[in-house]
């Protein structure tokens, strides 16, 4: 099957209130989103592929910043959060997936991405809670956007002499590095490349009723930075956790 398709998306404009007197306006998000993609079947049915390409244009990319305001009467210099906008961002990428029943017992699971996105122009007003001044990252990335990510999965299934079933999958994703938010110059925003991966064990009844799951993820230990704030705080993703997972179906 060969499909394409056509959409347009909006978000509200409206009035930056905290800090600004009179408010400042900030401009509506629009998007046109095309895209254009197949869904395949090869082989007798085992062998699935499925290849997406698209291209999002944003005209007014709405992003929320911290900007320093001067209040005369306290004499003070306060933060707020505004919302800002970017002009004409683009995000352009192909997804492809594979998923191939090689045996009756065998699976191999493949997806990629490969993306390119650029801001518009976009001016990073001055943070004082962070001692950065105001910058430009026109024509940089957009976040959590890396120029390549995958992820390769295995699995097997052994049938039991009760009739039962053992499944291991083992799966590991890689991407390339990020920046984690748009404010590019906040200490620990950029997250370099990574692979991380997970196991689990699958133990299925012969009546299907119940399975018990054994899991495990981030093998590797690695420590992944989702979001930063000023003065180096971040979140982090999961470290290694594991755990058993038990479903009883009724």
């Amino acid at each position: 099957m060969v499909y394409a398709y056509y959409s347009t998306g909006y978000i509200n404009g409206g009035l930056n209130i905290e800090g600004n007197v009179p408010p400042k306006p900030f401009d509506p998000q629009e998007i046109k989103a095309y895209t254009i993609g197949s869904k395949n079947r090869f082989l007798d049915n085992t062998l699935q592929l499925n290849i997406e390409a698209y291209r999002y244009d944003y005209t007014g990319y709405q992003l929320f910043v911290r900007i320093d305001v001067y209040d005369p009467l306290t004499g003070t210099t306060n933060g707020a959060m505004n919302v800002i906008n970017a002009k004409t961002s683009k995000v352009t990428g192909v997804d492809i997936n594979l998923d191939y029943m090689f045996t009756a017992s065998d699976r191999l699971n493949l997806s990629t991405t490969i993306l390119r996105t650029e801001f518009g122009e976009l001016y990073i007003p001055a943070n004082g809670l962070a001692g950065i001044d105001g910058y430009d990252i026109t024509g940089t990335d957009l976040p959590q956007s890396p120029h390549f990510a995958a992820t390769l999965g295995y699995e097997h299934t052994f049938s039991l002499e009760n009739d039962a079933t053992l499944t291991p999958r083992l799966q590991t994703r890689y991407q390339t590095g990020v920046w984690v938010q748009h404010e590019e110059k906040l200490a620990g925003c950029r997250q370099e490349g990574y692979h991380m991966s997970e196991f689990n064990l699958t133990y299925g009844s012969a009546s299907g009723k119940y399975n018990v799951n054994l899991w495990a993820k981030n093998l590797e230990n690695v420590a992944v930075t989702s979001y930063v704030w000023p003065n180096y705080r971040r979140s982090i993703m999961d470290p290694r956790t594991s755990g058993i997972t038990l479903s009883v179906n009724f």
